[in-house]
């Protein structure tokens, strides 16, 4: 990125020189992290307030961002959700599909394509992924899928062989094959599901609407079934009431799935419905269960430690 002008880094002061119990840093991660995290968009409510921005300004910025950049990635966001998770930090919008609120949202969309489209000339620059994410994007009609696509292709001249990924649950993959399939037609060849725990009680206590194994069985027979060529499961380790044999369960239950990918997201409760947990939960327990869930994920040869938190 080019800074303007006026910009100079911070000299180092005594303070960069000091040492922290790691246990002190954790605490206040978790207290801090909707506003250092770097998911997006991520705990708007609580870091941000509302503000107007010129649009000469924003294509400005648009323009400068990515000037000279050869390769890019794209990502939408889809915010609308059966209902919303009580571990969930994310911008999202629960059980409202009403069809003046989904369609402008998707015409948005179209409108934002279109202008990016127009700034950043994209026919300069590779597009080397393309992710769907939300909320649950599969959780809406198929057609405004496509119609996110369409735009893409319209708009950036995807390739393709362009890889094309979305997010789904264990409930709509297992209930509704059509959709995987209709999915999987127009193009998109990688499918994220989260399962995030096994433990019924854990599940239901973190408001998920599926709490039985029998769900992620049934979704993912369905997903390769429609063709997908990558799979993605999302599990997650750090709550309050979550034993070591729960994970090691679930992390048995994962395998035994046999997806291609397995990602590990710890916990983070600031912006949650169960922010009040944090304080139950300590470093050491955090450590000890992803620990275990590394060493099982090794132990077979099969995963190998692909990034930070992925498999």
């Amino acid at each position: 990125m080019k800074f303007p002008p006026s910009f100079s880094w911070h000299e180092t002061s005594q303070e960069d020189g000091k040492k922290y119990d790691p246990e002190l840093v954790f605490q206040a991660g978790l207290k801090h992290h909707g506003i250092s995290n770097t998911a997006f968009p991520i705990a708007h409510r609580s870091t941000m307030q509302p503000y107007k921005v010129p649009n000469d300004d924003i294509e400005s910025v648009a323009v400068q961002v990515w000037d000279g950049v050869s390769e890019m990635s794209l990502y939408v966001h889809i915010p609308f959700c059966e209902q919303r998770c009580r571990f969930c930090e994310y911008t999202v919008v629960k059980n409202d599909r009403s069809y003046p609120q989904e369609t402008m949202y998707f015409d948005a969309l179209g409108r934002e394509f279109v202008m990016y489209g127009n700034l950043i000339v994209p026919k300069d620059k590779k597009i080397v992924g393309f992710d769907i994410g939300g909320g649950t994007p599969s959780f809406v009609d198929v057609r405004h899928i496509k119609q996110v696509i369409d735009s893409a292709v319209g708009c950036f001249g995807l390739s393709s062989d362009i890889d094309i990924s979305i997010e789904t649950t264990p409930k709509i993959a297992a209930l509704d094959f059509k959709k995987m399939q209709e999915l999987h037609d127009m193009g998109i060849r990688r499918i994220s599901m989260g399962i995030q725990t096994v433990n019924p009680a854990l599940l239901a206590d973190v408001g998920r609407i599926a709490t039985s194994a029998q769900w992620n069985i049934e979704a993912a027979e369905h997903i390769y079934r429609a063709g997908f060529e990558r799979f993605n499961v999302d599990l997650m380790y750090g709550f309050a009431r979550q034993s070591l044999e729960s994970v090691e369960a679930t992390i048995r239950h994962a395998i035994a799935l046999d997806p291609h990918y397995i990602t590990l997201y710890r916990m983070r409760y600031k912006g949650t419905l169960l922010k009040s947990d944090a304080e139950n939960v300590s470093l050491e327990d955090v450590n000890r269960q992803v620990t275990l869930m590394k060493t099982i994920l090794k132990e077979g040869g099969v995963y190998r430690q692909i990034w930070k938190k992925h498999f």
